[in-house]
């Protein structure tokens, strides 16, 4: 994980649904300032991974799922969880990342101050994971589309999403990425529901990345940086764990 520096001892008393854990995992200043393309998120997932990349397949996945995960959990806030990937490993309980993996959808996301997602250019973002996945037929992103709207800049609307899976594989890794058009992207407060249903080959992958492409409306070179995709939450709620 990234920022380890950022970090506070694991003696932690247990996390509690809320915004309050979000203070016991990372540090609440950083990415949250006024400066909307001051808290842009970059790590070093993929300056660390890419000497390792020795081959690598992009395929088109044909559809995508919007439907809301419970009739009754409006916006998947029960859902997220029920399934958030920090109830299954401890290790994505701390760190800055640790916002897509504790089922935190939405908490005070005013003026700016980011308390419970990563706002992401289309470089995007990517973690290892703690155990290698055994089985997992579908993967769900909770996101939403953001813009620095007093620069005046455009939220997105459509894009392309990139998911790739990096498999080990002759002493590094084949990343197999799936594209996947999105249109409509949810702009609202609360993120967007969306499900995708994976092929088999990423059975034993280790990491997992997250990249996009925008479609409509393309940002003028000035407002590239005050554009953004937030990601909220990163769940694979069937997954097996090898």
């Amino acid at each position: 994980m990234t920022h380890t520096s950022k970090l506070i001892t694991l003696f932690l008393l247990p996390l509690v649904v809320g915004c309050l854990p979000q203070s016991n995992v990372y540090d609440r200043t950083l990415y949250h300032t006024q400066e909307y393309d001051q808290n842009m998120y970059e790590d070093t997932f993929f300056e660390r991974i890419q000497p390792s990349i020795n081959s690598q397949t992009t395929t088109t996945l044909p559809t995508y799922s919007t439907t809301q995960p419970i009739a009754n959990d409006p916006n998947g806030d029960t859902f997220a969880m029920q399934h958030r990937l920090s109830n299954t490993f401890r290790e994505f309980k701390y760190g800055f990342e640790s916002k897509l993996f504790d089922g935190i959808l939405y908490c005070t996301d005013a003026q700016r101050i980011s308390k419970s997602r990563l706002q992401l250019l289309p470089t995007g973002t990517g973690f290892y994971l703690p155990r290698a996945i055994g089985q997992a037929d579908t993967l769900v992103l909770f996101m939403k589309a953001g813009a620095d709207t007093n620069a005046g800049a455009q939220k997105i609307n459509d894009l392309i999403v990139h998911l790739t899976f990096y498999i080990p594989r002759d002493n590094g890794f084949h990343a197999q990425t799936y594209d996947v058009s999105i249109q409509d992207l949810v702009p609202s407060n609360f993120p967007g529901y969306y499900s995708f249903d994976l092929p088999v080959d990423i059975q034993q992958a280790t990491a997992f990345s997250f990249q996009y492409t925008i479609v409509s409306p393309i940002p003028s070179i000035e407002l590239a940086s005050k554009t953004g995709v937030f990601l909220y939450e990163v769940l694979f709620p069937n997954a097996r764990w090898a």
